[in-house]
């Protein structure tokens, strides 16, 4: 996919963005019905939050926040990026762990690096609820039993991130996503496609009445009994790529799918765990032809994994500030902006 690059003038630049200096670029801004509030305390993040309102926008720069414990209302929070090669000009978002509370349904969490885990109240009713293009060391969480309190409508769009334990959900879907790890306890009409999944205890495992389509899923283990697919049933699978062949598990079914693929041969340059250093972009990604028509794996599908995974907001990919001013007193700015489509 060619992304559209746009250079767009300062003025346009969402939320403080357009700061140039090392002060102003530490601001958090909160955005309430057209009304921009900025925050520049050492829990300005926590600050931001508990002024801001359901369906408020939050932005945060590129610098290190605790997040509010428990998260509990509707927001949407930006962050500057995570990855190496974007947040040069502005340094990467991190926010310490994420916690929510059944209040956060509804919100948007985008363009950031979760230092720990992102963990949903267990026997908590959380619908609506998007996490994108966030880097998450540690793994999402979303347990309980209660039959009245379960999550719908989840989606997890373009994330590196570890397990996810999906215990408590309905309509869950993970796309073009890269998990260090399992999924486990997905039903209820779950979805995962166009991901890449690498696991040594089972890629899926308790997974039950979903759809598992043009993934990439590299099973680490020699165990027989970790094939990639495990204690799961009454599933579609389709056309995925196995490093090993779980197609054993006669109660699944399987359409299109391709089974002991070295990952080695797969990858322009293979990594495991997840490196920003490696390319996985597939060597011949016509031999591997997802249900969309277009590649398996992260650059494939509906929605393509965008390389650098920066958020939709206009976001500073260089800036260069002149070391003194000119004959007018004027220093000279320099800014280079760029926005993804979607």
């Amino acid at each position: 996919m060619i992304l559209k690059r746009k250079i767009v003038p300062v003025m346009f630049i969402l939320a403080g963005f357009a700061a140039v200096t090392a002060e102003a670029q530490q601001r958090v801004v909160l955005q309430s019905e057209g009304d921009i509030t900025t925050f520049a305390t050492a829990n300005s993040f926590r600050d931001a939050y508990d002024a801001a309102s359901d369906g408020d926008t939050i932005y945060l720069p590129g610098i290190e926040f605790s997040s509010p414990s428990p998260f509990d209302k509707r927001l949407v929070v930006f962050g500057a990026g995570h990855h190496p090669d974007a947040t040069e000009a502005t340094g990467q978002t991190i926010v310490n762990g994420l916690s929510l509370g059944s209040g956060a349904a509804g919100s948007h969490f985008e363009g950031f690096r979760v230092n720990g885990n992102v963990n949903f109240a267990s026997n908590t009713r959380i619908d609506d609820l998007t996490l994108k293009r966030l880097r998450i060391t540690g793994y999402i969480s979303i347990t309980g039993t209660d039959p009245e309190n379960i999550s719908e409508n989840i989606t997890i769009q373009e994330c590196v991130l570890g397990n996810i334990n999906c215990q408590n959900t309905k309509n869950l879907k993970i796309f073009n996503s890269f998990l260090n790890g399992r999924v486990e306890n997905l039903s209820n009409n779950g979805w995962v496609t166009n991901s890449v999944i690498i696991s040594s205890f089972g890629n899926f495992q308790n997974v039950y009445q979903s759809s598992i389509e043009n993934n990439i899923v590299i099973t680490t283990s020699t165990h027989s009994a970790y094939q990639g697919v495990r204690n799961s049933s009454g599933n579609n699978f389709s056309n995925n790529v196995f490093s090993k062949d779980p197609t054993a598990l006669e109660d699944n079914t399987w359409v299109n799918n391709h089974v002991d693929v070295d990952p080695e041969d797969l990858f322009v340059n293979y990594s495991r765990p997840f490196s920003y250093d490696a390319d996985y972009n597939l060597v011949n990604p016509g031999a591997y032809q997802g249900t969309t028509g277009n590649e398996v794996g992260l650059y494939g599908g509906l929605s393509p994994a965008k390389p650098t995974a920066i958020p939709v907001v206009p976001h500073i990919n260089e800036h260069t500030i002149a070391t003194s001013v000119n004959e007018q007193g004027e220093i000279e700015v320099s800014i280079s902006v760029e926005a993804q489509e979607n």
